[in-house]
């Protein structure tokens, strides 16, 4: 979002805020590219002098400059609104860092409106700074090629820009010598807010006056939503500032609560022989998430029963895999959390494993788990009604397990040959078991005996906490 400059506003409001700051060096003295221990936790907005590759360093990170503009930016906006934005700071003092750029004056500003000079300046930083929960504010030094606007921002994001030079900030231009907000202070307030999703108010001498706003009367732009009803206490241009947790009086409020907008998730896991399914759930942020691409991801799954299950989270995909050894019906939840520059995302997924077939009740593959119940046919079909019985090899003798009658309940079998049959055991011993059926057409065994062939099924222990 852009902040333009707006030559006529010099109409002075004395009433809105103190005097200029006092100039104070409150920066640290010694220059460091690098971003130093914090004093604080949570969230704070970094700033960064930036000297573009064919601009004089003027040394504004530890001269005393840009740490007056942050106190100017502070006591303005406690006074109007009550709230005081957190600045990263070392050893008490504004951690101003420093970035000599790769790029130029022109390279920086671009020949789009589409490319804006935080595409650049961003991937110039540590890959930590890049990835940390801090705003990041850019100061550009020497901008010699007027343009509309002073400062641009994501909405809501992580990076913003404020240029310096001409027609922005100039040590002795009426923008900043004026008795009231300096130029500079503005558009890094305005761009700030913008960061944290407030959209332009169109409001005569309303700090949130910007692009779009041609046709009313900008005044001073001195003013901090002074009626309260667009972002102060109000969310009108898009939310209420007062409720984030970026503020030193309610940073301990932590971060907002914000659902995930969808999530989906694979289907039930089937149990297979190795284990090993995969499983997985994709979460998507909320739309207006602040700067999606800082965000921690964390998962776990676990089983219903209390067993941590491996997983590993890619973006906002998390992957899990099921062993073998899972109950068919074992419920598994799929947890996970996300965390933003000053928001949190909370959601699970459930699934419930299944068997090598797609079972959900009875056990019916060549491979089950302790205390299952197992169910197994005559996997034929017959022409005539009769009787079946299970029988387990158990030290070298065949045992009889259960007699069953043929039923009709099979629709494999074709009507010529309807009849089969089918029975459920429990209490198996872990590992293999060895299994028979044996037919005949009286239910004592006695008529047209009939034995199948042998089949065994692997009973697996149980998996354990």
């Amino acid at each position: 979002m852009k902040l333009r400059v707006l030559l006529s506003a010099l109409v002075l409001i004395n009433f809105l805020v103190p005097s200029s700051i006092a100039a104070e060096n409150n920066s640290v003295a010694t220059r460091s590219s690098i971003d130093r221990p914090d004093d604080l936790s949570g969230y704070q907005i970094r700033l960064i002098y930036v000297v573009p590759s064919d601009v004089k360093d003027k040394n504004l990170d530890t001269d005393g400059t840009i740490a007056k503009w942050l106190e100017e930016v502070r006591k303005v906006s406690k006074v109007q609104t009550g709230l005081t934005p957190r600045f990263d700071t070392y050893q008490n003092k504004f951690d101003v860092g420093y970035l000599k750029s790769k790029y130029t004056i022109a390279q920086l500003v671009g020949t789009s409106s589409t490319r804006n000079a935080d595409d650049l300046l961003r991937n110039e930083l540590p890959t930590s700074e890049q990835e940390s929960f801090k705003g990041v504010g850019f100061i550009i030094d020497g901008r010699i090629a007027f343009r509309d606007y002073c400062g641009y921002a994501s909405r809501p994001g992580k990076y913003f820009t404020a240029w310096l030079g001409e027609g922005c900030w100039e040590n002795s231009d009426g923008y900043n010598n004026r008795p009231y907000i300096t130029w500079i202070a503005t558009t890094i307030l305005h761009e700030w807010l913008h960061n944290l999703g407030v959209k332009h108010t169109c409001v005569t001498n309303e700090l949130m006056h910007g692009e779009g706003c041609e046709a009313i009367d900008p005044g001073d732009m001195n003013s901090i939503d002074e009626n309260r009803a667009y972002y102060l206490g109000a969310d009108k241009s898009g939310v209420d500032i007062s409720l984030l947790p970026v503020w030193e009086e309610n940073i301990k409020l932590g971060p907002i609560d914000k659902d995930f907008q969808k999530v989906t998730k694979s289907n039930n896991p089937r149990r297979n022989s190795v284990g090993l399914d995969d499983i997985w759930g994709v979460f998507e942020l909320p739309k207006d998430w602040a700067a999606p691409s800082q965000v921690s991801w964390k998962c776990d799954v676990v089983t219903s029963t209390g067993i941590v299950l491996e997983s590993s989270m890619k973006n906002s995909m998390c992957e899990s895999t099921i062993t073998s050894n899972l109950k068919i019906g074992t419920r598994i939840y799929m947890s996970v959390t996300a965390q933003g520059l000053w928001q949190t995302s909370r959601g699970f997924t459930v699934f419930d494993v299944l068997g090598q077939k797609g079972e959900s009740k009875y056990c019916e593959s060549n491979s089950c788990v302790v205390g299952e119940t197992v169910r197994v046919d005559i996997d034929l079909c017959f022409a005539t009604d009769g009787y079946a019985k299970l029988q387990l090899l158990q030290n070298g003798i065949w045992i009889d397990l259960k007699k069953d009658k043929m039923v009709k309940e099979v629709t494999s079998c074709k009507s010529s040959y309807p009849y089969t049959a089918f029975t459920t055991i429990k209490s198996l011993s872990a590992g293999i078991n060895k299994f028979r059926w044996i037919r005949a057409d009286d239910k004592n065994f006695k008529k047209t005996l009939s034995t199948y062939k042998e089949f065994e099924i692997e009973i697996q222990p149980e998996a354990v906490k």
